[in-house]
């Protein structure tokens, strides 16, 4: 889209294809460049808008990766909603959530920034609406969960999730080293610092859930 040839968009339609374009944007400038190198003026120009444009619906970055994290956490609800099923065995269970988890690349990569530094650089009305759109998904998941494994009700859901969050945004940093720091860290005798993701995951939420269920039959 030219700039020359900008038009305000007047109806929901047009303002919706304005931001999904915004949306692309940001997305396919994320799978090449560091978040922390991506801005506005970037994204605009790969948008084919005049960054005054942009600001007409996003006022800054973090506002556009904030909507992006929603989504991709919205495709992880529709997922868990598909392919959940009710009374799982435990081991089942843990495979399926790892499994479908793990598929969402992009939620990993952002979810150590939601904190941090999306949350944290957005204004007051921002986070609210975030927040209350992740209340949504929360409330619409923890059935989902509770169905699948019916020992992880009530606080357990709740308390599960919060160990999920942190697990990821320590977990996943911590396993993008470079080819060259693993060539480092091998070298000083420090394998056991290169992580792969996926299985260290699924490892950390098997001692989790298997403990909390002991716990809880223990009480």
């Amino acid at each position: 889209m030219s700039d020359n040839n900008w038009q305000r968009a007047r109806s929901t339609e047009q303002v919706e294809h304005r931001v999904q374009e915004i949306l692309k944007a940001a997305e396919s400038l994320f799978t090449t460049v560091p978040y922390e190198n991506i801005t506005l003026q970037k994204i605009a120009r790969k948008a084919g808008f005049s960054q005054s444009n942009l600001y007409r619906y996003f006022k800054t970055r973090e506002e556009i990766f904030l909507r992006i994290y929603l989504n991709d956490l919205k495709a992880w609800e529709e997922a868990l909603a598909g392919e959940l099923r009710k009374n799982m065995a435990l081991e089942s269970f843990i495979e399926l959530w790892t499994e479908i988890f793990c598929r969402q690349e992009r939620l990993m990569q952002l979810s150590p920034l939601l904190m941090t530094v999306l949350e944290r650089n957005s204004s007051e009305g921002v986070y609210r609406a975030t927040k209350l759109e992740m209340k949504k998904i929360m409330i619409r998941s923890f059935p989902l969960m509770e169905d699948a494994l019916p020992g992880l009700s009530g606080e357990g859901v709740h308390d599960f999730m919060m160990f999920h969050g942190a697990l990821v945004a320590g977990l996943f940093p911590m396993s993008r080293c470079t080819g060259e720091q693993k060539k480092i860290l091998r070298e000083i005798g420090l394998d056991t610092a290169i992580i792969e993701f996926k299985p260290a995951y699924k490892r950390a939420v098997s001692f989790y859930l298997k403990g909390f269920l002991a716990e809880k039959r223990e009480a």
